[in-house]
C-alpha cells in the first residue's frame, strides 16, 4: 500500500483503509440514503406552467404587477389567430367561422371575456339615440354587402386595426381573457389549452378555408410546462448514452461503467429527494437538475476508476486498487465536490426562484455524489467482477507526450495562451444586456411558430401596461387628464416597434361624435367633465355581457389603463421605451406625473407593469445580484484551495485558471451571440465551482510532487501521468453531457448548457497549457531569487 511519502504518512491512508474494510457497511448506507431520498419525492409538485414562478413574491416589480392586477383584475390572455387562406377575412364564410369561434370560446374554463371582430361593440347615432351593437350581429347569416360594410367600419376604428385585424385584411384575432382561480395551477392552464385545441381542430375541419394559430399568455405559460416535460423526457436517453460511451471507452469495463451509473443515479435521486423534503416544485429550469447532477457526478467517479485502471497494471488486488485510488484522490475529490456545490449554492443570490431551486438541488446532488463516490463506488469496485487490464492505458501514454510537449514549449505557451485569453476576453465588450422571453422557445415548438406568425402578420405580443393616475376619484373624466392620456397615446404610436396602443380616450372620442349625431367635427374629447362622465355611463349600460370597462378603469375611476403592444422587441428595446415614456410624461403630462409622484414617491418616473415588463427587468437586476454571488463563491473556493494545499502562493495562482475560462467563455459568447439573457446571468457562479475541479486535481498532484523534492518539470510530468487521463476523460464527459443539455428547446436551459460547455473546454486548455507553464516559470524564478 502506498501510504507513506518520504517517511510521511498520507493523512487519507487510514480513511482509505477503513473504507475498504467497511465495504459492506457502505452498501447498507447507500440503501438507507436511497430510502431517505425517495421517501418524499412524491411530495414534489409537478411542473408549474405559470411563468410567474420566475419572480419572487418580494420582487418589487412583481409587487407592482400584483398591485396593478388587484386594480384591473388578473387576466390571462389567449389569442386565437385566424388566417383566411384566400387573403380576405371580411367574407360571409370567414365571418361565420370567426363568429362560431367567438361563441364557443365563451364556454372555455375560467373565461371572463371574449373579443373579436364579430362582437366588437360598434357605436353609432340613430336620431337622438346612441346605438351600441355587435359589428357583425348575425355571423352565420351575413351577406356580402354586410361583410363589406363591416370591413369599412372596422378599418375606421383605431381600436381594431393592427390588433384585431391586420392591415392586409387577411388575418384576425379572437382574444380571450381568463381569470384563473389559482387553486390547481398545474391543471388549470393545461385544461384550457386542451379544450381550445379541440375547438381549433373542429373549426378548421368545418371551415377548411382558414388556418388557426394559438398564442398569448396562456400559451406561453403552457409552453413553460411542455418544454420542461419534453426536455426531461427527450434528454435523459441521450444523456445515458453519452455517459456510457465516455465512461465505457475510458474504463473499458462493463461492470466499471455499471458502478458509475449506479452512483450517478443515486446522486440524482439525492438531489430530487432534497427538493421533496423542502416541499418544492419542479419548473422548466429545475426539471433538468437531475441531468446536471448526473453529468457532474461522473467526474469524481472517473477519477477513482482511472486511478484503479492505472494501479491494476501493477497488482491484481482489488482492495489495493481502491486503497490507492482513495489515498491519492480523496482529498482532491472532496475539495472539487465541495467547491462545485458552493458554486451552485451561490445561485441563491439570484432573484429568480427557479435558479435558486436549481442551485440547491444540484448542490445537494453533488455532495451526495461525493459521498457515494467515496463509499459506495469503492465497495462496488471490490465486489463486482471488474476485469483487470494489464496493459498501460493509451490515454496515459498520450498524457506523457503532452507533458513533454508543454515542458519543451513552455516559454512560448505561457505568453501565447495569455494572448489568446486576452483576445477572447475582449469579446466581453460585445455583450449586450438584452433578452426576449417570447423567444425562449425555439422554432421546433408550434407555439413559437404561431407567435412569430402573429408578430409578422397581425400584432405584437409583448405588452406593457401603464397605470395612469388622475390623482382624485372620478378624475378620469377630467378633460385635462383625458388630454394628457390622449397625447401620451399619440406619442406611443409613433415609437419604433409599437404596433398597437389601447387607450379608452379613443372610445370617448367616438362617443362624443355619436352623441352629436355622428358629426365628424366632434371626433374629439369632450370639453366638459360631466359630458365625459355621462357618455361613459351610457356606453357601459349598453354593453353586452362580459364587455364592461373594468379592465380599463378602476372602480373609483381614478386610474386609467393604457396597453402598448410591441413586436420583435428585446428587453433592451422595452426598457428604452419605458424610460423614454416616463421622461415624456414628466415633461408633457404634469397631472399624470404629479399623481404618480404623490402615490409612489420612491419611483421617480411613471413606470409600466405587466408580466413582460417584469421579465424585462429580471435579467437586468439578476446580473448585479449574481456578481455578488460569484464574488462570494470566489472567496470561499479560493480559501478552500489555499487551506487544502497549505500554500497561499499556489492558492493565488489557482485563481488564474479558475477565473480566466469563465471570462474567456463570456468573450466567446460576446463574439458569437452578444445577448446576455436571464440564463447567462447565473452561469458565472455555477461554472466557477465546476472548473475548479480540474485545477484542484492538477495543483494537488503538482504540490505533492514538489514536496517530494521533484523539479518543476518532473512535477509536471508526474501530474500529467497521475491525473491527466482522468482530467481529460472527465472534461470530455462534462462537455458531452452539457452538449446534450444544450439541445433543450428552452433557451434558458440551452444557453446555460452551451456556455458551461464552452467554459469547461477552455478550463481544460488553461489547466493543460497555461497552468503548468506558469508553475514552472514561477518555481524557476523563485529558485533563482
Amino acid at each position: 500500500m502506498n501510504s507513506t511519502e518520504n517517511g510521511e504518512r498520507n493523512p487519507f491512508a487510514p480513511v482509505a483503509d477503513f473504507i475498504v474494510r467497511a465495504r459492506w457497511l457502505w452498501l447498507v448506507l447507500a440503501v438507507v440514503l436511497l430510502a431517505v431520498s425517495v421517501w418524499r419525492i412524491d411530495r414534489i409538485v409537478p411542473l408549474n406552467p405559470d411563468a410567474r414562478i420566475f419572480f419572487a413574491e418580494d420582487n418589487p416589480d412583481r409587487v407592482a404587477l400584483d398591485r396593478f392586477e388587484a386594480t384591473f383584475n388578473k387576466n390571462d390572455v389567449l389569442l386565437i389567430v385566424v388566417e383566411a387562406k384566400d387573403g380576405e377575412i371580411f367574407t360571409p364564410a370567414v365571418l361565420e367561422a370567426v363568429g362560431e369561434l367567438t361563441e364557443r370560446s365563451w364556454y372555455l374554463p375560467f373565461v371572463r371575456r371574449v373579443d373579436s371582430i364579430t362582437n366588437f361593440q360598434h357605436t353609432f347615432a340613430e336620431g337622438d339615440e346612441m346605438i351600441v351593437e355587435d359589428l357583425v350581429p348575425d355571423p352565420a347569416n351575413t351577406t356580402p354587402e354586410e361583410a363589406a360594410q363591416a370591413k369599412e367600419i372596422a378599418f375606421s376604428r383605431i381600436e381594431l386595426v393592427a390588433q384585431t385585424i391586420a392591415h392586409a385584411s387577411d388575418v384576425t384575432g379572437v382574444q380571450i381573457q381568463f381569470t384563473l382561480p389559482q387553486k390547481d395551477p398545474t391543471r388549470e392552464v393545461p385544461m384550457i389549452v386542451e379544450e381550445v385545441e379541440q375547438i381549433r381542430a373542429e373549426i378548421e375541419a368545418a371551415y377548411p378555408f382558414i388556418d388557426i394559430r394559438l398564442t398569448g399568455g396562456i400559451m406561453i405559460n403552457n409552453q413553460f410546462a411542455v418544454s420542461g416535460q419534453e426536455d426531461g423526457k427527450n434528454l435523459v436517453g441521450p444523456m445515458f448514452v453519452v455517459i456510457l460511451l465516455i465512461v465505457g471507452l475510458a474504463i473499458r469495463s462493463v461492470f466499471g461503467t455499471l458502478s458509475v451509473l449506479i452512483v450517478i443515479i443515486l446522486s440524482a435521486l439525492g438531489g430530487l429527494g432534497a427538493l421533496g423534503w423542502m416541499g418544492g416544485q419542479l419548473n422548466s429550469v429545475s426539471v433538468l437538475a437531475p441531468l446536471y447532477i448526473m453529468t457532474l457526478a461522473v467526474a469524481s467517479a472517473v477519477h477513482v476508476l482511472s486511478s484503479c485502471r492505472q494501479t491494476m497494471v501493477e497488482t491484481a488486488d482489488r482492495k489495493e486498487w481502491v486503497r490507492r485510488a482513495l489515498t491519492e484522490h480523496m482529498g482532491a475529490i472532496i475539495v472539487a465536490c465541495t467547491t462545485t456545490a458552493i458554486g451552485f449554492f451561490c445561485l441563491n443570490f439570484s432573484i429568480s426562484p427557479p435558479f435558486r431551486e436549481l442551485g440547491n438541488i444540484v448542490g445537494v446532488g453533488v455532495l451526495a455524489a461525493m459521498v457515494y463516490t467515496l463509499t459506495l463506488l469503492p465497495a462496488l469496485i471490490i465486489l463486482l467482477p471488474i476485469g483487470r487490464r494489464t496493459e498501460r492505458a493509451t490515454a496515459s501514454t498520450a498524457m506523457s507526450h503532452l507533458a513533454e510537449f508543454v515542458i519543451a514549449n513552455r516559454k512560448a505557451l505561457l505568453p501565447g495562451t495569455a494572448l489568446l485569453a486576452l483576445a477572447l476576453i475582449v469579446g466581453i465588450s460585445q455583450l449586450r444586456l438584452e433578452d426576449d422571453f417570447l423567444r425562449y422557445f425555439d422554432e421546433r415548438y408550434e407555439f413559437r411558430q404561431d407567435t412569430d406568425f402573429t408578430e409578422q402578420r397581425l400584432t405584437g405580443i409583448n405588452n406593457l401596461d401603464f397605470p395612469l393616475h388622475s390623482g382624485e376619484a372620478d378624475g378620469i373624466n377630467d378633460p385635462a387628464f383625458l388630454a394628457e392620456v390622449h397625447g401620451f397615446a399619440q406619442w406611443l404610436r409613433e415609437q419604433p416597434n409599437v404596433t398597437y396602443v389601447r387607450s379608452l380616450t379613443d372610445t370617448i372620442e367616438r362617443l362624443n361624435m355619436n352623441m352629436h349625431g355622428d358629426d365628424p367635427s366632434y371626433m374629439r374629447l369632450p370639453e366638459a367633465r360631466d359630458e365625459a362622465s355621462q357618455y361613459l355611463f351610457l356606453y357601459e349600460l349598453s354593453l353586452g355581457y362580459g364587455m364592461d370597462l373594468t379592465d380599463q378603469i378602476d372602480i373609483d375611476r381614478e386610474t386609467m389603463r393604457m396597453t402598448v403592444l410591441m413586436a420583435n422587441s428585446t428587453t433592451a428595446d422595452m426598457r428604452a421605451l419605458t424610460l423614454e415614456a416616463g421622461n415624456w410624461l414628466k415633461e408633457n403630462s404634469p397631472m399624470i406625473h404629479t399623481a404618480w409622484a404623490e402615490r409612489y414617491p420612491e419611483v421617480e418616473l411613471v413606470t409600466p407593469t405587466g408580466i413582460v415588463h417584469v421579465f424585462n427587468l429580471i435579467s437586468h437586476r439578476d446580473v448585479r445580484q449574481m456578481l455578488s454571488g460569484t464574488a462570494v463563491a470566489l472567496v470561499l473556493i479560493s480559501g478552500i484551495i489555499m487551506i487544502t494545499l497549505l500554500n497561499i502562493r499556489i492558492g493565488v495562482v489557482s485563481l488564474i485558471p479558475n477565473i480566466l475560462p469563465a471570462l474567456m467563455a463570456f468573450g466567446v459568447w460576446g463574439y458569437s451571440v452578444g445577448a446576455v439573457t436571464l440564463a447567462i446571468a447565473v452561469v458565472l457562479a455555477a461554472t466557477l465551482g465546476i472548473v475548479v475541479d480540474d485545477t484542484v486535481h492538477f495543483l494537488s498532484k503538482y504540490t505533492k510532487a514538489r514536496r517530494r523534492g521533484l523539479s518543476p518539470e518532473d512535477s509536471v510530468r508526474y501530474t500529467f501521468r497521475s491525473v491527466g487521463m482522468a482530467l481529460f476523460v472527465t472534461t470530455l464527459g462534462l462537455v458531452a453531457g452539457f452538449a446534450v443539455l444544450a439541445q433543450s428547446g428552452f433557451a434558458v436551459n440551452g444557453d446555460m448548457a452551451k456556455l458551461t460547455a464552452i467554459t469547461i473546454t477552455l478550463a481544460l486548455v488553461a489547466d493543460f497549457l497555461l497552468l503548468p507553464s506558469l508553475l514552472i516559470w514561477m518555481d524557476r524564478k523563485g529558485a533563482k531569487t
